[in-house]
């Protein structure tokens, strides 16, 4: 176990320097406030890679639960063919991100967008769906914990988009809005 603490600029730069010092050969994200789902999850995550060796990335469904009772599910988010996935949820191959690069630091609210948008529909690495949650995801982050977050977030969405040369629809910010708008509600 490794622990530091230091300044930096922002949580995406502080989650590419854990890429950084990482030393295994798969890397996951699990955000300050969330949970893994089942005592198992890791371990599934292992298994995919495991069993198949030409996979890059493992992404797989959470629970949107309850900020204050994280026994509360207020949804449950299939991944199946959305891509990209909810990054808690994405476990990938370091040689990967160190051939692709880590977090866009241009991006405030949705650099881990970006990174699974690059990785998957520019970089097209070998996806494997585990079909199970894997994390309990608290509602209210950083992107998700006012209404102008949520606004600014899917502003980036298209701009991710854009810097790197993928067409997107228009309807695009609608499709990703009205569910994270809706969530905000309850």
């Amino acid at each position: 176990s490794y622990w530091v603490s230091e300044h930096d600029n922002g949580i995406y730069d502080a989650m590419n320097k854990g890429f950084r010092m990482a030393t295994g050969e798969v890397i996951g994200i699990i955000n300050s406030d969330d949970l893994i789902a089942e005592p198992t999850a890791i371990e599934d995550v292992v298994r995919c890679f495991e069993s198949n060796n030409s996979i890059d990335a493992v992404y797989a469904d959470l629970y949107y639960v309850a900020q204050n009772d994280t026994s509360k599910v207020i949804r449950y988010w299939k991944s199946g063919n959305q891509r990209p996935s909810a990054h808690p949820t994405f476990y990938v191959k370091k040689v990967v991100c160190e051939k692709s690069g880590l977090f866009d630091l241009s991006f405030k609210f949705a650099a881990d967008f970006e990174l699974m948008l690059r990785l998957i529909e520019k970089e097209h690495i070998k996806l494997y769906y585990l079909p199970k949650a894997l994390v309990r995801m608290r509602l209210g982050g950083t992107t998700s914990k006012s209404l102008s977050n949520i606004i600014k977030g899917n502003i980036e969405c298209v701009e991710a988009f854009r810097k790197n040369n993928i067409r997107v629809s228009c309807l695009y910010p609608l499709f990703r809005l009205f569910p994270k708008i809706k969530q905000y509600f309850q």
